[in-house]
């Protein structure tokens, strides 16, 4: 049974992909999300299809695809770190991102932005089964997130030890990565260099 994916239904089938505690279907003619924690036999199959498959695996695969793309070091080690912790990692996940109100507002932006990618890619099935034409997402206007997202303010002294935090993360980074392409002695010069300056012109 065909049926128009509206960016209602989408925003419905990402709420009902994320209960894991009920099992909902898509009533096609109806065109609305029917199961969960209501009695609800399923006496058609064709007009009561399954959602798109999405369980706790899923989402950690994709909390670690955000992990390992964000370019903030210090964040993105916290991050990975929540994501080694075994039992409890989605809470720990969680915390982090509390931590980081921007990095969290991107985070959002990231799993809605993956999941419907999901979505879209389950409709084209369906599609295909009916003899139609593949169609893709709108593209967003998301601009630019870092711009949009971040609140840039006067430093302080608060922010010192934050930064020196940050600054060495960079370096220690920086430093691996001339080291690992045979310019250890570069990479030494400029680690001597950079926190020269840096201390220097902070008064430390």
């Amino acid at each position: 049974m065909q049926f128009e994916l509206s960016e209602t239904l989408i925003d419905e089938i990402l709420f009902s992909m994320e209960d894991q505690n009920g099992e909902f279907y898509l009533d096609t003619i109806e065109g609305i999300i029917v199961g969960g924690e209501e009695d609800f036999e399923r006496d058609d199959e064709e007009r009561f299809i399954d959602l798109p498959e999405w369980d706790s695996a899923d989402g950690f695969r994709l909390m670690e695809k955000f992990a390992a793309g964000f370019r903030n070091p210090l964040v993105r080690n916290e991050l990975k770190a929540a994501l080694g912790q075994g039992r409890g990692v989605f809470r720990a996940y969680k915390n982090t991102l509390n931590r980081y109100p921007e990095v969290e507002k991107l985070w959002f932006s990231f799993k809605e932005r993956e999941m419907k990618k999901d979505i879209m890619t389950w409709y084209n099935g369906l599609r295909e089964e009916w003899g139609l034409e593949k169609i893709g997402l709108e593209p967003e206007e998301t601009g630019d997130l870092v711009l949009e997202d971040f609140r840039f303010r006067p430093f302080s002294k608060e922010d010192l030890d934050p930064a020196r935090e940050l600054h060495k993360y960079c370096i220690e980074e920086y430093k691996t990565d001339l080291a690992e392409g045979g310019e250890k002695n570069s990479a030494e010069s400029l680690v001597t260099e950079t926190l020269t300056f840096f201390y220097s012109h902070n008064n430390i």
